[in-house]
Parts: structure tokens; C-alpha cells; sequence
């Protein structure tokens, strides 16, 4: 840090420095940048009220977005409920291409908020599995009883009386 920043800038790096070191004593935190600042620290702790503000408001913005990622998640749940088999089959089969088309750079990340959200290779697999079990690739194997010829054999049951 220069000497004699702009306090709009010490703000923001003592709002760094309090993201980074949670559990740092204000004292200690005022007096650290009032040296580095050599500005008196009645002024410091001006700055670092300020930067809390600042904390507070990154800290909302944070839930904001991940609130808002959760809902869309949640959106997305309910629309694949309701889709038909096919528009399912199209769903995921486009969450596949969005991933390889990420993977050889002819797609760009989506950035919601302050997020970055990128397909990987976790949603392609089970954007695989859905398909398949939609599809019925792994229906459960049904066995029936049958003799060499074929027929179905019929089963006897026996009790005894003792």
C-alpha cells in the first residue's frame, strides 16, 4: 500500500483484511493500519466502521447469490418433473454439450451474481445417468422359470401335515 491512500481504498483493504482474518481483534486491526496509513487512528476506526458496512454488505450479496443459484436448482428440479420424456432426453442431452462445449472453449462459464458456475464433469455423468435411465438401459433383469424347451414351469407348492 502507498502512502497516504484514498480512504475508499484503505476501506476496501481493511474489509480484504477482515474477510481474510476473522477472529482479529479490532484493536489490532486499527492500529496496523493506522501505521501503514500513518494517519491518526480516531481516523482508522472511521475507516474500519466503514469497512464492517462494507463486509456486511459482500457477506449479503454472497447469500444473495447462493439463495439465488439453490432457487434456480430448485427450478430446474420441478421443471424436470414435469417435462415429458423427450424434452427430458433433450434437457440432458444439452447439459452434456454445454459441458464439452466448456471443456473445448467454445462455450463460456455462466457467472450468476458474483459466481461462477460451470458445467463438470460431475453434471455431464449424471446428466448420462438420466438418460440412460430414462431410456431403460438398466431396467432390472427379470428372470422366469423355465424348462429346456422354453415353457414356463409351473410351481408346485407343497405342505405337509405333522
Amino acid at each position: 500500500m502507498s502512502k497516504k491512500p484514498t480512504y475508499s481504498k484503505v476501506e476496501t483493504e481493511i474489509a480484504d483484511y477482515i474477510l481474510a482474518n476473522p477472529s482479529e481483534k479490532f484493536a489490532k486491526i486499527v492500529r496496523k493500519f493506522a501505521k501503514i496509513c500513518e494517519t491518526p487512528e480516531p481516523t482508522v476506526k472511521r475507516w474500519y466502521y466503514n469497512a464492517k458496512k462494507l463486509v456486511k454488505e459482500r457477506i449479503q450479496i454472497q447469500e444473495n447469490t447462493k439463495n439465488a443459484v439453490l432457487a434456480n436448482e430448485a427450478k430446474k428440479t420441478i421443471e424436470r418433473a414435469i417435462k415429458s420424456r423427450d424434452e427430458l432426453l433433450e434437457f440432458y442431452s444439452n447439459e452434456i454439450q454445454e459441458y464439452i462445449d466448456t471443456k473445448k472453449g467454445r462455450e463460456k462459464a455462466k457467472k450468476i451474481g458474483g459466481i461462477i458456475i460451470m458445467p463438470t464433469f460431475q453434471d455431464a455423468r449424471s446428466a448420462g445417468a438420466e438418460i440412460a435411465k430414462i431410456q431403460g438401459y438398466y431396467a432390472p433383469v427379470k428372470n422366469a422359470q423355465t424348462d429346456a424347451q422354453g415353457n414356463d414351469v409351473q410351481i408346485i407348492e407343497v405342505t405337509l401335515d405333522i
